[in-house]
């Protein structure tokens, strides 16, 4: 991803100062993100030729999850850990004795992830292979 974003060309504000910040409008970062989305699915849409989708932020989150669990093998608590969740081996009785963080694990998945970006941002879907699990 950093070098995905490293590659983006400076943005040039109204105001004629250019912009470190990729992402939202100003000084501060993203902000609006309704406003944001909204730009979003209009730039969607015109790259699509006015064949716009309904789709949300959180899209992303579950495409993520899934391509980990199906595409890569990532087990199911590791994934959970990559989300943020605090459930299934992290709740309740389980989570009082499990404190593992899975550091390794996160680190090998999302870099899978990464190259996966990678290739569909270059144009070569499909060219990452799935590992099986044991």
């Amino acid at each position: 991803m950093r070098a995905i974003l490293a590659a983006q060309p400076h943005r040039i504000e109204p105001d004629g100062m250019s912009r470190d910040l990729i992402f939202g409008f100003g000084s501060k970062g993203w902000q609006d993100w309704s406003g944001s989305k909204a730009d979003l699915d209009a730039c969607i849409a015109a790259a699509r030729k006015g064949g716009a989708f309904e789709w949300r932020l959180h899209d992303f989150r579950r495409s993520l999850s899934t391509a980990l669990h199906e595409r890569f093998g990532v087990p199911p608590h590791v994934v959970e850990v990559i989300l943020g969740h605090v459930s299934g081996h992290k709740g309740g009785i389980a989570g009082v004795y499990n404190k593992a963080i899975y550091l390794d694990e996160r680190r090998r998945a999302l870099a899978r992830w990464a190259k996966h970006i990678e290739h569909l941002v270059a144009g070569r879907p499909g060219t990452v292979k799935a590992r099986r699990r044991k």
